[in-house]
This record gives C-alpha cells, sequence and structure tokens, in this order.
C-alpha cells in the first residue's frame, strides 16, 4: 500500500507516525492509564508522585496527630501533679488539725476526769467493760 505512495508524502507520514507513537508513549509513561469506569490502570510519573505526597501527608498528619496527643498528655499529667502536691497538702494539714483535735480532747477529758472523780453519774472504762460483758 505504501509502495505506491511517493517519498514526499511517506517522510511526513513517517514522522507524524513517530510523533503519535511517542506520544502515546509520553502520556502513558508520564500521564498513567486511567479508566472512568475502572480507574488508575497503570501508575504514570504523576501518579506515583501523587501516591508519595499524599503517602507524606498522611504521615505528617499522623506525626502531628501523635505529637498533639503527647502534649495533651504532658498536660494532664502536670496538671494531675499539682492536684497530687494539691491533695498532699491538704492531707498533712488535715491530719495536723487531726492530731491538734486529738490532743485538745485528750487534755479535756483528763481535766474532766481529774475534777470529776468516779461518782457513779459516768460510765467509766470499768463500766464499759461489764456491759460489754453482759
Amino acid at each position: 500500500m505504501f509502495k505506491n505512495l511517493s517519498d514526499i508524502i511517506k517522510i511526513p507520514l513517517a514522522v507524524i507516525a513517530g510523533i503519535i507513537i511517542a506520544a502515546v508513549f509520553l502520556l502513558f509513561f508520564y500521564e498513567g492509564l486511567s479508566l472512568p469506569i475502572i480507574g488508575q490502570v497503570i501508575d504514570g510519573r504523576v501518579a506515583r508522585a501523587e501516591k508519595a505526597a499524599t503517602a507524606d501527608m498522611v504521615k505528617q498528619a499522623d506525626l502531628d496527630t501523635a505529637n498533639g496527643l503527647l502534649l495533651k498528655a504532658q498536660r494532664e499529667a502536670a496538671f494531675n501533679a499539682s492536684m497530687a502536691r494539691s491533695a498532699q497538702q491538704q492531707a498533712s494539714q488535715a491530719q495536723s488539725d487531726l492530731q491538734t483535735a486529738m490532743e485538745k480532747h485528750d487534755a479535756a477529758a483528763a481535766k474532766d476526769e481529774a475534777e470529776h472523780p468516779d461518782d457513779g453519774g459516768r460510765w467509766s472504762p470499768a463500766d464499759s467493760d461489764w456491759r460489754m460483758r453482759h
């Protein structure tokens, strides 16, 4: 079929065919093949770069999330530590207040015992023991 054509027509046809073949090859190499229903069939340079970029974005987003969670945990730990110190101070204050109250009670009981000997109008330890046994 091409034997009958002259060289003046064959040369431009060959150049145009080469350009078309190179364009198709370049298109598949650079863009890949994406079909409307199926999706990306052949990954090209752009598709590979897109996957690498989105993978890095996902990694960065995961890293940012982890850093945020770490900072939140550190803030909560600092808050909990301050609350624990405050609770410890309140507990020691309550312990000292209890000790003071017990000393005052013991002193008042000793004073009351000294002022009012066992006259039968009060429960003595012996009376309490007798009542527990009977």
